[in-house]
């Protein structure tokens, strides 16, 4: 049995030179945006992995919206919702899970979708 909150389903992938680290090539991240690192405020609403008792082996994408979604409201004071349900489905989420680098992909390939256009039924 699964603990209730336990993130299942990230696959890790070694890093390749072609990759994109936080927005630059280097790594090196420029502007520190938020210097207490209390993003308590900015957090999305209360969302989970496992929902009715079926358990999406999403938390990459879970993961990965959230975090766009937080830097949304921080930089524009909006809070949006993407569809975490479309964003497993087009990264090719399995029962094995998915890795960062094929959600990331996926993102910036098949875009967002609003929750409301495309949720868990």
């Amino acid at each position: 049995m699964l603990e209730p909150n336990l993130n299942t389903g990230v696959i890790l992938e070694p890093r390749r030179e072609t990759d994109f680290v936080a927005g630059s090539e280097s790594g090196v991240i420029h502007t520190e945006r938020l210097p207490s690192g209390d993003w308590t405020s900015y957090l999305p609403p209360d969302e989970r992995q496992k929902v009715f008792n079926f358990d999406t082996f999403g938390c990459v994408s879970f993961s990965a919206l959230n975090v766009i979604e937080c830097q949304i409201k921080l930089l524009t004071r909006k809070e949006v919702n993407y569809s975490d349900r479309y964003t497993i489905k087009q990264s090719g989420t399995t029962e094995r899970g998915n890795s960062l680098r094929n959600v990331a992909e996926s993102i910036r390939k098949d875009g967002l979708v609003p929750q409301a256009d495309w949720e868990f039924p």
